[in-house]
């Protein structure tokens, strides 16, 4: 979202406890959202998959990995921005590239399985990619803190 990334490169160079705050409320707006979604397309699947036709009724728990995978990446956004108001651009882009070439190993790997292998592979590499983004968001925040405390 341009709007949060100028405020957060704002924050960043000026008060970095408001910009860890700014990335938060972030994470927490996008994935509520995801979430509610992802519930609704849970809920609502077998019902949704039943207007596509009789031959799509099954599908309805590949319509849940993909609702469930699709929250996993949703929250990428808001480290993306983060990242680049931090100048780490390269870092996160090499995350995003784990995640990725994830995707593709693990698409590979379960495509016998059809679309609820491909659906799998979202699920499992949005894992690994927001899991590691996550790590990097933590990791960095703690720098700015021990930062903080060598300043006073």
């Amino acid at each position: 979202n341009p709007a949060t990334f100028s405020i957060q490169s704002n924050l960043f160079a000026t008060n970095r406890a408001s910009y860890h705050r700014s990335v938060i409320g972030n994470l927490v707006v996008q994935s509520t959202v995801a979430a509610g979604v992802a519930i609704v397309l849970t809920l609502f699947s077998p019902y949704l998959m039943r207007m596509f036709g009789p031959q799509f009724q099954s599908a309805a728990e590949v319509l849940v990995l993909l609702a469930w995978g699709w929250f996993l990446v949703a929250p990428s956004g808001a480290f993306w921005s983060a990242a680049v108001s931090r100048d780490q651009a390269w870092t996160n882009l090499l995350i995003l590239a784990i995640g990725t070439v994830s995707q593709f190993v693990l698409a590979r790997a379960w495509a016998s399985s059809g679309a609820r292998g491909i659906a799998l592979a979202l699920l499992y590499a949005g894992l690994i990619q927001v899991g590691l983004q996550a790590i990097h968001c933590y990791a960095t925040r703690r720098r700015d803190r021990a930062r903080d405390l060598l300043t006073v």
